[in-house]
């Protein structure tokens, strides 16, 4: 999930991208465009997910269209299953 502010009117051409990492560097796996319209006092909101995805180094990068990077989360997928204490959750306000 991902939420970026923008005042009300405001409309954005945004899209999330995950992409793991390969012998060769960073490959795309899943890119999802949308536009966003009307925002609202915290700014939009917008989700994606890759389905049973490969251990590895992954990255999910929030952007505009266009090319400007808002954010990356770097995560690494592992299989198992984690102890409690290693669950990140955050809180998105």
């Amino acid at each position: 999930m991902s939420a970026v502010f923008a005042p009300i009117g405001v409309t954005a051409d945004l899209e999330h991208r995950w992409e793991v990492r390969d012998p060769d560097g960073w490959r795309l796996v899943y890119r999802r465009p949308f536009t966003t319209t009307g925002g609202r006092d915290r700014g939009f909101r917008g989700y994606s997910w890759v389905l049973n995805p490969p251990p590895g180094d992954w990255r999910f990068i929030v952007a505009t269209q266009d090319g400007r990077t808002i954010d990356i989360l770097r995560l690494q997928v592992v299989r198992g299953t984690p102890a409690a204490n290693e669950v990140l959750v955050r809180e998105i306000d």
